[in-house]
């Protein structure tokens, strides 16, 4: 090894060392986090066990039970997956959405075929109830008929317009067979008809040894024998005489598979639609397979060593042998549900509030609790597991958070019982009866919580929706006060730098209160209420509202945002304005038709707008556009955004929308007044195959940034956003750096002259 390879070496090593302390998402990078609690349909491929989700998919390897996550942000096209199905001979997954649209997933990538959710000559139910495997071929049951979709090809040979739904379809002895209300229909399968004519389909009865009127759910081939449901009874067939094999009292089929050894079938109970799996063995014996193991079933299959995996819409991922009928649950570490409220983000942790109220602000009754992820893991706390919120009646609509700047404890507000307090060990609760909060007018046993925020004397601010007097604080020595304001329909609630407490007054405007740092003395205290007769604001409908860097409040209406800059005389004369932006050369009012749904904002004073439309990101006066994205251009889940919450040490932000909650690691990140000690750069080394952006972070607050080559030639200078630089790894000549170490300077003056210092090195290797 020569000299310069062993230097080489050490430079690889040392800046290796300090890339792995960085977040696991690249800048620009998507990440979902989406609830896999339940694998509501099952399907399998030699090796791999593959489960749909509510929202996505999920494998499990047959070896060592080892789980892989699949989701829009990996390169499926939707979320809301209803069920699925591999096929061996293409090795292709076929996904069919609620909105039936269809995804193959193949080794080399994903394919959508859109042509059923696209086709408005379809008229009627286009939903695909089942799916079968024959050859490289899918053949789809759907409301309007029978559809082949040949998957080496990607594309549909037939469709056979029937003017009835196909529920479920088989082959058996050189037929096909279907099953629709009206009886089981069959077809000749060696090419000598036409498929796609529904003339040449005939209907089995009388003759057959139907009945004359009936109908079927469900039809399977299990060796060799064609196993239907006849009016809610399991028959078997052998091409000329039906056999009854099993009656369930109460029950119905719901759908028959072909295991390995065994014919599952799926029951549903005409009262209530509980269900149970029962296994036929060809002697027409049964076990009852699921009988602890599930509770509405929608499918099931059986693996060569006898293991049934069901799919079940209640949560939980279930599996149980026919002998014994032990069932084997497992819940993955994810959020419990796509539900969110409010996310919080911390330097270490992600809180997520599931609760929710309603656009007439009532409660949505939810219990799904509070979610937590840390260190990669999520963990949750609800009734299911804190008996105290059971005792207290505070189990629900768990909707608002904030953390002690100094302690870490977490506070929750409920739209439902009052206020939660989590040390980490121990819960407490704050109602009526310990503190000053008070019950709704007109709802008096629910204590709200409609908004929560702490100010730097560490005193937490609180909404308190429709009491009679509507806000209340938690002062850092434990006591509490609370205040008397004309408006009571508080919800969120912020703090600028003044010291000022802004609160979302939900249909009339926004509410600014000052305590004049003197919480006790009411006396001093003074509000001002905004609305469309007195300020900018255009609508009384008020979603959110945020307080930027600067210190100005920007306010999310259902027409746009809404910019107060006041500071102190909040007051006084302020009366807040609408930033004009130019629009295809006019000039318009920023986002006037967006309904703005959620405001953050990003370590260079950047503001992320979630909308009923998507996600905006504006520069940090609104004027320009940085990006734009929705379920079109992005693995954005749905279009309406909840809630944003932005890791300011890593830009990381957190988006909860409609259909669960994803992150996008943005290159902003909060910069100090100085640099910091231990900047660095990432990733680093930069390795040949690498050709996304390189981020220098721990830099001061928008500093100037330089870098050069190890002989002092300048190749790239740039402004930090926040405490973040970007470079894209090319000089001013836009050709990619050579090999060899580049030496990053920083100074928050723009005299270059005067650097504070070499503040990261670069290594290149090409």
């Amino acid at each position: 090894m020569t000299k310069n390879d062993s230097l080489l070496l050490f430079f690889c090593l040392f800046f290796f060392v300090g890339q792995a302390q960085e977040s696991d998402l690249r800048i620009g990078q998507w990440k979902s986090h989406l609830p896999y609690q339940a694998g509501k349909w099952v399907t399998q491929s030699e090796t791999h066990i593959y489960y749909a989700s509510p929202f996505s998919i999920f494998t499990i390897d047959k070896t060592d039970n080892s789980v892989d996550f699949i989701s829009k942000v990996d390169g499926l096209s939707e979320v809301g997956v209803d069920k699925i199905q591999y096929n061996e001979v293409s090795e292709t997954l076929v996904i069919i959405y609620d909105n039936n649209n269809i995804d193959l997933v193949k080794p080399d990538g994903v394919v959508n075929i859109n042509d059923i959710r696209n086709n408005t000559s379809i008229v009627g139910d286009r939903t695909i109830y089942a799916i079968l495997i024959e050859g490289n071929a899918a053949f789809l049951s759907t409301g309007f008929g029978i559809v082949k979709l040949n998957l080496e090809r990607e594309e549909f040979e037939f469709t056979t317009f029937t003017g009835l739904p196909v529920l479920d379809m088989t082959v058996y002895n050189g037929y096909f067979y279907a099953a629709t209300e009206e009886g089981i229909y069959r077809a000749i399968n060696d090419g000598s008809v036409n498929l796609a004519d529904f003339g040449n389909w005939e209907l089995q009865a009388r003759a057959e040894g139907f009945p004359p009127i009936y109908s079927s759910n469900a039809v399977a081939n299990h060796h060799g024998r064609l196993y239907l449901d006849v009016d809610g009874t399991l028959f078997q067939y052998d091409g000329s005489q039906l056999t009854e094999i099993h009656q369930e009292a109460g029950f119905e089929i719901q759908f028959l598979e072909a295991g390995t050894e065994h014919l599952l079938a799926g029951f549903s109970k005409i009262q209530d639609g509980n269900g149970k799996v029962l296994a036929f063995k060809a002697d027409g014996s049964f076990t009852n397979s699921g009988q602890d193991c599930v509770n509405r079933p929608r499918n099931a299959i059986e693996l060569a060593d006898g293991t049934i995996w069901y799919g079940d819409v209640f949560r939980g991922v279930r599996s149980s042998k026919i002998l014994g009928n032990k069932c084997n649950r497992a819940n993955y570490a994810s959020p419990y549900s796509h539900n969110s409220s409010e996310i919080l983000v911390t330097s270490d942790k992600v809180y997520v509030a599931s609760g929710g109220v309603a656009s007439n602000q009532t409660a949505l009754n939810r219990v799904d609790g509070v979610f937590t992820l840390e260190d990669g893991r999520w963990s949750r706390f609800s009734r299911d597991n804190v008996p105290l919120f059971l005792e207290e009646d505070i189990d629900r609509d768990f909707y608002r958070l904030a953390v002690h700047p100094l302690d870490q404890r977490l506070f929750v507000g409920t739209f439902w019982g009052g206020l939660v307090e989590y040390d980490g060990e121990n819960f407490k609760v704050y109602t009526e009866e310990n503190s000053s909060l008070q019950g709704a007018t007109g709802d008096a046993a629910r204590e709200r919580v409609g908004g929560l925020a702490f100010d730097t004397e560490n005193n937490l601010w609180m909404s308190n929706h429709l009491a009679p007097r509507p806000i209340s604080v938690l002062k850092n020595d434990g006591t509490w006060k609370n205040f008397n304001v004309p408006s009571k329909n508080l919800l969120q609630v912020a703090i600028d730098n003044n010291g000022y407490k802004w609160f979302v007054s939900a249909n009339e405007g926004v509410l600014v209160f000052d305590d004049n740092g003197t919480i006790d003395n009411e006396a001093d205290d003074r509000f001002r209420v905004f609305t469309p007769a007195n300020s900018a604001l255009e609508t009384r409908v008020i979603n959110c509202l945020e307080v930027d860097l600067d210190g100005d409040v920007w306010v999310g209406t259902a027409e746009g945002p809404v910019i107060f800059d006041c500071g102190a005389n909040v007051f006084d004369n302020c009366e807040g304005f609408k930033r004009i932006v130019d629009q295809d050369g006019f000039g318009a009012f920023l986002l006037e038709t967006e309904n703005i749904q959620t405001i953050a904002v990003d370590g260079a004073n950047r503001k992320w707008l979630g909308t009923n439309n998507g996600l905006f990101i504006q520069s940090p006066t609104g004027e320009e556009q940085i990006a734009f994205f929705n379920t079109t251009n992005s693995p954005l889940f749905d279009n309406t955004i909840i809630d944003i919450a932005i890791n300011q040490e890593t830009g990381e932000a957190f988006i909860g929308t409609n259909n669960g909650i994803l992150s996008l690691r943005g290159d902003a990140t909060l910069g100090g007044n100085f640099n910091r000690a231990d900047a660095y750069a990432f990733p680093n080394p930069v390795r040949p195959e690498y050709d996304g952006p390189i981020a220098i972070k721990g830099l001061a607050s928008n500093a100037n940034v330089k870098i050069t080559d190890v002989s002092g030639r300048l190749i790239f200078e740039t402004t930090a956003l926040g405490g973040q630089a970007i470079w894209d790894g090319k000089s001013f000549d836009g050709r990619r750096a050579s090999t060899g170490v580049y030496l990053v300077f920083s100074t928050t003056s723009s005299n270059f002259e005067a650097p504070n210092t070499v503040v990261a090195k670069i290594l290149f290797i090409n």
